[in-house]
């Protein structure tokens, strides 16, 4: 996992809701959120990964503390997301 700050839109029927993830893997991401959740459902993401480039992701909940705090499990992430997440893996070249 990658500690990270990163904007998102969580698109639900009740209204989208901003949201910063605060961690992220390959596979998955935590997150923040008022929203109530479904153990159960896919969410739908809208990730800003820089001020370029937004990332759509599908996601579903697999893990939540104190109702607001939760881990999602991604179901189907593009190519952007996967670059991303090797861009965090890679070293910095001084």
């Amino acid at each position: 996992r990658f500690p990270v700050s990163l904007n998102a839109i969580l698109e639900s029927e009740i209204g989208d809701e901003s949201v910063t993830l605060m961690d992220v893997s390959e596979g998955g991401f935590r997150l923040f959120t008022k929203l109530p959740m479904r153990p159960d459902g896919l969410c739908h993401f809208r990730i800003q990964i820089n001020s370029s480039q937004t990332i759509p992701l599908t996601a579903k909940p697999v893990w939540n503390r104190r109702r607001r705090e939760w881990g999602f499990s991604i179901v189907n992430a593009p190519l952007g997301w996967k670059q991303f997440i090797e861009s965090l893996a890679s070293p910095v070249a001084a």
